[in-house]
């Protein structure tokens, strides 16, 4: 079953400025409203205050504060249904997979990534 199309909202997560611009960008082409913080523990801060407010959230790996795979455990502890998306340029063994899968991450996107490449998990996250 779909999760509801009244929750639109995607929180996106990432260090880099130029990259949050153009998922924005991207995100709402699609028709998604895009809540971006550059600060992993500025969006956990956000987060917490709406934890089922989200229909994803989207996040990099590799960020100052706190990482991407760690951000993903507290986002899942606080809301196990929300699916979270790491976006990374690092490829990972299959035992690594399985321990973030564990921890709350539903998709794996490697960078760089396109338009398709995310449309492609959204459609994914709405099955």
């Amino acid at each position: 079953m779909c999760q509801s199309h009244s929750k639109k909202t995607i929180l996106f997560v990432d260090d880099e400025f130029d990259i949050t611009e153009i998922a924005t960008l991207f995100l709402q082409d699609m028709g998604y409203e895009v809540e971006v913080h550059l600060n992993p523990t500025e969006a956990l801060t956000k987060f917490k205050s709406s934890p089922t407010n989200y229909l994803a959230v989207f996040t990099d790996l590799s960020m100052p504060f706190m990482r991407g795979d760690l951000f993903a455990t507290e986002i899942h502890k606080l809301n196990a249904s929300v699916p979270i998306v790491l976006c990374t340029g690092n490829s990972f063994s299959e035992e690594e997979t399985e321990r973030l899968k564990k921890n709350g991450v539903s998709f794996i996107v490697p960078k760089p990534y396109g338009p398709s490449e995310l449309e492609n998990v959204i459609k994914a996250i709405l099955k």
